[in-house]
This record gives C-alpha cells, sequence and structure tokens, in this order.
C-alpha cells in the first residue's frame, strides 16, 4: 500500500514537469516564485493563463461571467473521485429480444463537483476557490 501511495505521489508530482518539457518558452516566461510554484503544481493571483495551465493541466470546463464589471473566464478543474447513480427500472427493453421485458441497469457516472476554480480577467488568475477538507 505504501509503495501505491509513493507511486501515486509521484505520479502527481511528474505532470507538471511534463508540461513543463513540452512548453518550455512559457515557463520561462514566469516569474521565479511563479516558476517554483508551478513546478509544486500550485497557483496564486495574478499568475497568467498559461501558467496555470503548466501548474494544472488543461481546464475540464470553462465558463464565463459577464457583469456590469466586464467578463471573467472561469476555469473548473474537477474532482477525481466519482459518484454513482445507479437506476434499476423494469420496462421494454428490446423487442427483438426475447423477453421483451428484460431489467435494465442505468449507471450514470458524474464527476462529484469542482477540484478547483480559477477566475480570470484579462489572462491573470483573479480568484482562486478550492475545497477545503473538514
Amino acid at each position: 500500500m505504501a509503495s501505491l501511495v509513493g507511486i501515486t505521489l509521484l505520479a502527481g508530482c511528474a505532470s507538471p514537469e511534463r508540461r513543463i518539457e513540452k512548453d518550455p518558452t512559457s515557463y520561462s516566461k514566469l516569474t521565479p516564485l511563479q516558476q517554483e510554484q508551478v513546478r509544486k503544481g500550485d497557483i496564486s493571483i495574478d499568475m497568467p493563463d498559461f501558467g496555470v495551465e503548466l501548474a494544472l493541466g488543461k481546464a475540464d470546463s470553462i465558463t464565463e461571467r459577464v457583469d456590469v464589471k466586464g467578463s471573467v473566464s472561469i476555469w473548473h478543474y474537477k474532482k477525481q473521485d466519482t459518484t454513482t447513480t445507479s437506476v434499476d427500472y423494469i420496462g421494454f427493453y428490446n423487442p427483438y429480444f426475447y423477453p421483451g421485458f428484460a431489467p435494465v441497469i442505468v449507471n450514470n457516472t458524474q464527476p462529484a463537483g469542482d477540484r478547483v476554480r480559477v477566475s480570470f480577467s484579462n489572462q491573470k488568475v483573479i480568484a482562486i476557490e478550492r475545497e477545503l477538507k473538514r
């Protein structure tokens, strides 16, 4: 079990390094403090969008909020764990399948929510929302 945890930690640490290797030009544009944060897989206010992508990878989804102050782009990074919803249902399944009525089980696996939300204005981080552990 300990080796599995070690492998998981190593895999997590290697991800930003691989992204840095793929895009050293963007990495070199970051300040020394931001470069250190990216290597650790962390982000901060005022970090440019390419720094966030180097640290966390591509966002799972992106939304936009527009209000009187302007436009804000929000990058959503989903949790890795999922919840499974199972719906057991007896109904008409297939007219060519005997019997015509068969149990149908629908498993709907959805991400459990956002792990991190990063808000950008003018391609720079203006807000970071993280779920806190209890």
